[in-house]
């Protein structure tokens, strides 16, 4: 189902780059209460978020290795054989896991990225530039 996102990078590398980097907002920038509650949580979502991200790689990666010697061996048995049916039924619910796998990696650098973004526009909202500058700082392209 998702074979088409595993042989490219669906995320451009500007995007990979900056999620990589939060923006840690100094105490003087945010004095509003709330937007540092807000900030707190989103501090909090972030890592969660990364750590899930890598947990649905490996997840994937296990399960394409899995389907592929799973392959391996069902073409090594006899074709008149009763495994080869369950081998195939196998097959079927590692790809459906490695698909639940993948989908929560998008999930995963989605909600990352919202972080980001979330974070970005809280620390640069009350800065003193013009519409234009703080309109390219914010836009990302997810």
């Amino acid at each position: 189902m998702h074979s088409r996102f595993r042989n490219s990078i669906p995320v451009e590398s500007f995007v990979a780059s900056l999620v990589g980097h939060i923006p840690l907002a100094e105490e003087a920038v945010i004095r509003d209460p709330v937007d540092k509650k807000v900030d707190g949580f989103l501090r909090k979502m972030y890592p969660g978020a990364h750590l899930a991200f890598h947990a649905g790689i490996y997840g994937t990666y296990v399960a394409q290795s899995l389907i592929s010697d799973i392959k391996t061996v069902n073409r090594a048995l006899d074709e008149s054989s009763d495994c080869s049916g369950i081998l195939e039924l196998v097959e079927k619910q590692v790809e459906f896991l490695s698909d639940v796998f993948f989908d929560e990696v998008r999930a995963s650098a989605l909600t990352e990225g919202a972080c980001v973004a979330a974070l970005q526009n809280l620390v640069l909202r009350d800065w003193k530039t013009d519409a234009v500058q703080n309109a390219s700082l914010l836009k990302l392209s997810f």
